[in-house]
């Protein structure tokens, strides 16, 4: 009989063999095929033994297919490859890292109620991206690439017309730039953020190094904060807006974009519980965002829906 609770045990396998077959560069490797089923692990430097097991399982999963000896892609791989237009291969990798032993702690958050990464890394979250930059670099292209599939077609929720310069806040990658971009070709747009994460389709675009918890400088008519609320408390999301709202002129717009938690499968309680122990905040609703808002001086005037994202247009009286 089958015992979904012993299967539930050892999901986590699945995932970490896909993640060792992209840190092995494996579906690149079939993709250009370098090996076969009996010499891949000389294509990718590994183990014979070690490597066919992988190879079975991924066959066994639906990740590769074979024809006699030959190893092919399926459409579920080919998104593991490094320069697929669409990739998901550094979101493969970006879980199996510090947020794994992070939720193998979890219980001392749900104990005491604060995060456990700093306890684990010595600092908070994205304290410790500053300070390493190449797992910063690596968070920023696996949030690429979650943004650019989330992001497809949300101009239509953010109304730009007529609007001579845009920001967005805390932007990172560019992603949500990028697609407003090509429909509003006359705005003026700029990146602001700690650090300059552009990905290369968005490097023409301006970017001002900053703090928004230090103050924003005056950048725009409109403000775009996307996915930024969700990763801070609130007493500190409410310092990002209050940044905000000093440095919009009167009657600036504000757009905030978070996740929709009522179209979030389980309502967003285990991707709350990844925010308490990573950084200590959690996924809010539209009320507790408007309350946010409210709080810090921003009329909320529409509310809508694109996907499972919330998008909430407010303006500085």
């Amino acid at each position: 009989m089958n015992d979904p609770l012993k299967g539930l045990f050892t999901q986590y396998w699945l995932y970490l063999g896909l993640r060792a077959a992209c840190r092995l560069n494996l579906f690149d490797a079939v993709r250009d095929q370098k090996g076969n089923k009996s010499d891949l692990h000389v294509a990718i430097g590994t183990d014979p033994i070690a490597t066919r097991y992988l190879v079975k399982a991924l066959l066994c999963h639906g990740f590769l297919e074979s024809n006699g000896d030959v190893l092919k892609l399926t459409p579920l791989s080919e998104r593991l490859t490094t320069d697929h237009p669409e990739t998901m291969k550094n979101a493969c990798l970006l879980w199996g890292g510090e947020h794994m032993d992070v939720w193998q702690n979890l219980d001392k958050t749900i104990k005491s109620g604060n995060p456990v990464f700093p306890e684990m890394f010595g600092n908070g979250f994205f304290d410790y991206l500053d300070e390493n930059e190449t797992t910063s670099g690596e968070y920023h292209k696996a949030m690429y690439e979650y943004a650019r599939d989330d992001y497809q077609s949300i101009h239509s929720s953010i109304d730009l017309n007529g609007i001579r310069s845009c920001a967005d806040i805390g932007g990172a990658n560019g992603a949500l730039v990028e697609e407003l971009i090509g429909h509003y070709p006359t705005v003026r747009f700029t990146i602001f953020d700690k650090q300059d994460h552009r990905n290369p389709d968005s490097t023409y675009v301006n970017f001002v190094q900053g703090d928004f918890f230090a103050g924003i400088p005056e950048l725009g008519d409109v403000y775009l904060l996307s996915r930024v609320l969700h990763d801070w408390n609130d007493e500190s999301a409410q310092q990002i807006l209050k940044s905000c709202f000093h440095s919009l002129p009167k009657g600036g717009e504000l757009y905030v974009i978070e996740n929709d938690v009522s179209k979030l499968g389980d309502g967003g309680h285990l991707l709350s519980l990844n925010m308490m122990a990573v950084c200590e905040s959690l996924e809010r609703s539209s009320k507790q965002y408007i309350s946010l808002l409210s709080k810090t001086g921003f009329t909320v005037e529409t509310l809508k829906n694109h996907n499972h994202l919330l998008v909430i247009k407010s303006v500085k009286p």
